[in-house]
Formats: structure tokens, sequence, C-alpha cells
């Protein structure tokens, strides 16, 4: 009885350390398949056929010439995969052919940045790197981030980030990975080179992105001056003149006038220089601007002026406006009609150089009155024209 209780004892104490001493060890995972790429240097051999065996150099293309078939393509395969292809296009030559494939000189771990940065080329890649520190050690961008976007081409795919989404959204997911023989190509969308001059604050050429218009431009020259007349800009187009309302499209906003532009264009920004005066029997006699973009009647600009005084002539008040050939001519409006809106009496906008002559009442005939005016206008640099 004794006997048995020590041999089942036995046994199982040889189970306990049979269990803990296993002497076959855990199988180690399978390590990645080596994956060719350029400057790889492959050692082929091709058996009983020394013209078909040799070192070959990986192409900057993906590819290698080889006897007998020409170009083959390897970048991105196994040499499994390089010797599997090569063995059945050798097949079309040789019976039978038996190839073994190996690495003989492995690629540098290189990365190549090109396009818009300050130091395009091979960088050598470093562990753990991803697109921003790449940018970085290829100089930086050499474009605003915003009109730039990144094209990763690798053996699984391309990859498109726009810069914008890197280095002004800050966006970790456009911070992706780079590895070794990944090529980066930085990219800008098309551009225009046009002038601007006149009434802007830094006047000269001015790179736009293809599909800009008139605002883009004036905004990249630092926008106009405080003497700009926005409603009369103007595009020269070769023998063209293009008419612009930059009154509308910059202070107004209207996109219906942010005319686009072509490459050669020119804008230009006069001086506003549109001037009425108002003489005579008003409160403030004198020069007044007309707004830039808004126009002034009539109306307001006697309302300016300060308003007809006591024994003005009401019914009479006369506006001088020279025609296409210099010529004064001089005509009466009732005033006391169009402010009371009365029928062929309404309010109307006034011209650049136009004279208001408001006389007092019984005291001027028609001759007294384009006797003044004529002096106005001869000389009209007393009164700021």
């Amino acid at each position: 009885m004794k006997i048995g209780i020590v041999l089942v004892l036995a046994l199982g104490l040889v189970g306990w350390v049979g269990a803990r001493q296993d002497p076959t060890p855990p199988s180690k995972p399978a390590a990645a398949a080596y994956v060719v790429g350029p400057e790889d240097v492959l050692g082929i051999v091709t058996r009983d056929v020394a013209e078909a065996s040799g070192e070959f150099l990986v192409r900057a293309d993906g590819q290698i010439t080889f006897p007998l078939i020409g170009e083959v393509r390897v970048a991105g395969k196994t040499l499994e995969q390089i010797r599997a292809e090569i063995t059945d296009r050798l097949k079309h030559e040789l019976r039978d052919p038996e190839v073994q494939v190996n690495v003989k000189q492995m690629r540098p771990n290189r990365v190549y940045v090109l396009g818009q940065v300050r130091a395009a080329g091979a960088l050598d890649a470093k562990p753990g790197w991803h697109l921003a520190e790449l940018i970085a050690a290829a100089g930086g961008l050499a474009m605003p981030p915003e009109r730039l976007k990144a094209v990763v081409f690798r053996p699984s795919g391309t990859v498109s980030i726009e810069m914008r989404e890197l280095f002004i959204d800050a966006k970790e997911s456009a911070n992706i990975p780079i590895f070794p023989g990944d090529v980066v190509h930085l990219s800008s969308e098309p551009t225009i080179r046009v002038s601007v001059v006149g009434e802007v604050q830094h006047p000269g050429l001015i790179d736009l992105v293809e599909s800009g218009g008139v605002v883009e431009a004036i905004a990249a020259a630092g926008g106009q001056t405080q003497k700009a007349g926005l409603s009369r800009a103007r595009i020269v187009r070769g023998s063209e003149q293009i008419p612009v309302d930059l009154h509308q499209a910059i202070l107004l906003g209207n996109p219906a006038t942010n005319v686009p532009l072509r490459d050669g264009d020119t804008i230009y920004v006069p001086e506003h220089k549109a001037k009425v005066s108002v003489m005579g029997m008003v409160g403030k006699p004198g020069t007044l601007e007309i707004p830039d973009g808004e126009g002034l009647t009539f109306v307001q600009a006697l309302g300016r002026a300060g308003g007809p005084i006591r024994d003005a002539k009401m019914d009479g008040i006369t506006l001088a406006r020279a025609d296409a050939t210099g010529k004064i001519v001089p005509k009466n409006y009732n005033y006391k009609d169009i402010l009371a809106g009365r029928k062929d009496a309404s309010d109307f906008a006034l011209q650049d150089g136009d004279v208001i002559y408001v006389a007092q009442s019984g005291k001027a005939n028609a001759n007294q009155v384009a006797q003044i005016l004529g002096l106005l206008f001869s000389g009209g640099r007393l009164f700021g024209f």
C-alpha cells in the first residue's frame, strides 16, 4: 500500500516537472520579407547561364535591365517575387531555368524631397520621422503653406496632404509618418503675375494663384490708400481697358465685381478727385468731394454746403456743367419743388466738376449769373478744380 502511494506521488512529480520544463522552445515570428527599392544592388544567378547572371543596381525608376528578357520592375517586390518573375520570363528563352536572387548591397535609408522646399534633394531617413520633420530638414517651405500640398509616393500608393492642414490647422492626421524610400513632392497651385499701380500701399508686381481676382491683387499690394478712387479702377489687358468698381468689390463685398485676372494684367487705381462746388447764398460755400462709389445728389450737396440762407433764390438755383466740348451749359432748378417731390422735379446725381450757384432773390438776372459762372470756371483753381 505504501509502495503504491509513493509511486503515484513520484509520477505526479515527474508530470509537474515536465510541465514546468517543456523542452520545445516557442516558435519565433517569421521576419518580414525584404522589399527591394531604388539603389539596392541585387545579385542574380541563373544556373549554368553566365550571361544571365551578375549584379544589378535598381534604378530610380524601380527597374533593372536583365539579359535575355529586358526591363524588369523590381522596386516594391520581395526577393521571392522577383525570382519567380525572372524565372517565368526566362522560360521563353531557356529550358527549366533556375534562378537565385539575393541582396548584395542594401540601399541607404533615404527619402527624397522635391518641389517647393528650400533645399530639395535626398536625405538620410531618421527613425520615427514625420512629414513636418522632413520638411524642416529640407530647409522649410519655399512658399506660404496655404498654397502648397505634399504628395507622398511609396510602393503602397500615394498620399496627398494639404500644407494648410499641417502648418496652419495643426491637424495631427496631416503629420504622417515618413519611411525610407518615400518620395515627397511639394507642389503649388498655378500662379499668375500681375502689376498693381496707382493708389495702393505697395505698387508693383504681384504673384497670385491662377483663380485670383482684383480683390486679392489689391490686398496683396497692401490695400488702397485714402486717396484711392476705387469705383474708377480699371484693368489694362493688352490694348483693352476694363472698368472695375472696386468700391463694390472691396468695401461692399460684392463677389460679382471681383473680376478674375490673367497673367500680365495691370490693375490701375486712380486718385479720387471727383468734386463739385456750391457757391453763392449758402451757409458754407466751397468745394465738396463726391464720395467714391456713393455719389452726391443736388439736394445732398446743398445740404452739406449749409443749405440756402435767407434771401436765397430758391426757385432758380443754377447748375453749370461743362459739356464734351468744354462749353459751360447752365440750367435752373426749383429747389422747393425738388424738396416737395413734385412731378418732373426729382433729385439727381451730380458729376465731377459741376458748379451750383445760389443767387440772391431779386438781385441777380440771367446775365449776371452767367458772368459769375464764367468767372468760377475760368478761375476754377480757386475753387478746387
